[in-house]
């Protein structure tokens, strides 16, 4: 009985993810492609998909040799996560309960102005600089990959903008390939995460759809274009999920190896996503987050062997700058110490997608269930606030596009690893930013501090 509770869960939450997305788009209430969105598109998969696919596949998935798949926990997984949504849900729609929204740059460089020629120079130097040479350093080798790469992405993003607004400029044409080039190679050095690509990915559909999205209004051709370009994406990730594993070992080659390396893994992921055997085994639907999520509802709420410690992911957040040679013992991500208490993992480095519902329930659920959506649904809220500043405000679109992989990926988790590499996108954008308007002051243009529910024109197309 309870496994089929589980998997009309799993249902019910595909469909709210779906009409959260899709009913206020067609209202003309709010963009389709938004922060929240993208959000939606993850939590849709990895807390809707994945429950499915733990009532149904149980014994398949590693958490079985660890935790017993018992009705208290299915429940408890099922609460936690409703109450986890609805609070979601009033923090996003509520616009008082956002006070970041007036942390936000009130003028930003007019796009084709020598400021925004100056952001997208320094964005190009310092997410080389960062994602290259200073990951070479012991000690800043993090803080150089947090920034620099999701850097690159965001200015790959608004290096095609420019492309596209003025399509016979080689410059934006060279300037768009060699940025695209660029984050290509730092999605795919040092790393097995599919993030960083999904981002770079994704970043031509964000870009193609905020292009043609003003004047806001329903327009069937944005819609297909942009489910189009998604699915392509999708093909893409799945063929590049067959050799991830292969991709993280250019690292310890020659730079001329790296470099054959990653032309021979951009031909296996183009080759390997035409073939539907491995893209029905890439593990992008679903997964094991839901599995794992039960589980540690099991151990941490009713084990007393387990310790339970109060917001420890959002203190692993607040101390994360602090090199672990300064500080050995420094909180760690629940994806990393989950699977060594379990006896998984004893050595080296692995990171589990433990999803929402483990990290409330390691976190003392009675805190955590109800601060976290709250702080996430602000964040989401902040962001697509600064989205209806379009098209003055393209920086935070620019944001979003640094980022899309981490915050669809985001319901699963690891929740400190992933807000992380948000901050760092978000960090790597507005440094660059603050510079080109400390010496770029001619070139600012204010920007509406507009709300979101943008007015609606016009009628379908």
């Amino acid at each position: 009985m309870y496994k089929d509770l589980l998997i009309w869960h799993g249902v019910v939450t595909i469909l709210v993810s779906l009409w959260w997305i899709i009913v206020p788009y067609l209202k003309m209430k709010e963009h389709l492609v938004t922060s929240k969105n993208l959000f939606m598109l993850g939590y849709m998969n990895f807390m809707g998909v994945s429950s499915i696919q733990a009532a149904t596949y149980w014994d398949q998935f590693q958490m079985a040799r660890y935790a017993d798949f018992t009705p208290r926990a299915v429940m408890a997984y099922i609460v936690l996560s409703w109450v986890f949504f609805g609070v979601l849900v009033l923090s996003y729609k509520n616009p008082r309960w956002v006070p970041w929204k007036y942390l936000t740059f009130k003028s930003v460089p007019a796009t084709g102005s020598p400021g925004f020629s100056l952001f997208i120079l320094l964005g190009l130097f310092f997410s080389f600089f960062g994602g290259l040479v200073l990951v070479q350093l012991p000690g800043i080798a993090q803080f150089g990959y947090l920034c620099g790469q999701p850097l690159s992405i965001g200015v790959a993003a608004l290096c095609f903008y420019r492309w596209i607004q003025d399509k016979s400029n080689p410059l934006w044409a060279g300037l768009a390939c060699s940025s695209f080039a660029m984050s290509l190679l730092l999605s795919m050095i040092g790393t097995t995460g599919r993030r960083p690509l999904l981002s770079l990915l994704l970043a031509i559909v964000i870009i193609i759809y905020w292009t043609r999205a003003q004047p806001f209004t329903f327009r069937y051709r944005i819609v297909l274009t942009t489910l189009a370009a998604g699915l392509i994406v999708g093909q893409l990730l799945g063929g590049y999920s067959g050799i991830r594993h292969r991709v993280g070992n250019v690292m310890m080659t020659s730079r001329s190896e790296q470099a054959r390396n990653i032309v021979e893994n951009v031909r296996m992921t183009v080759q390997r996503s035409t073939r539907p055997d491995i893209m029905l085994s890439s593990g992008l639907l679903g997964g094991d987050t839901a599995s794992i999520s039960v589980g540690a509802a099991e151990l941490f709420l009713y084990d007393p062997t387990w310790e339970r410690r109060p917001l420890h992911s959002l203190m692993a957040v607040a101390v994360n700058p602090v090199p672990r040679a300064v500080w050995p013992d420094k909180p760690e991500a629940l994806g990393q110490t989950f699977p060594r208490d379990l006896g998984q993992w004893s050595f080296g480095y692995i990171n589990w997608g433990p999803g929402i519902v483990a990290h409330v329930v390691q976190d003392v659920f009675w805190i955590a269930v109800w601060l976290y959506p709250l702080l996430i649904g602000t964040f989401l809220r902040w962001v697509d606030d600064q989205l209806s500043g379009y098209p003055k405000n393209f920086f935070m679109v620019a944001f979003v596009t640094s980022v899309s992989g981490h915050i669809i990926a985001f319901p699963r988790g690891d929740l400190t690893v992933f807000t992380i590499n948000i901050v760092g996108g978000l960090v790597g954008i507005y440094f660059c930013l603050f510079l080109s308007r400390m010496f770029m002051r001619n070139s600012l243009t204010p920007v509406s501090q507009t709300t979101l529910n943008p007015t609606p024109v016009g009628g379908a197309g």
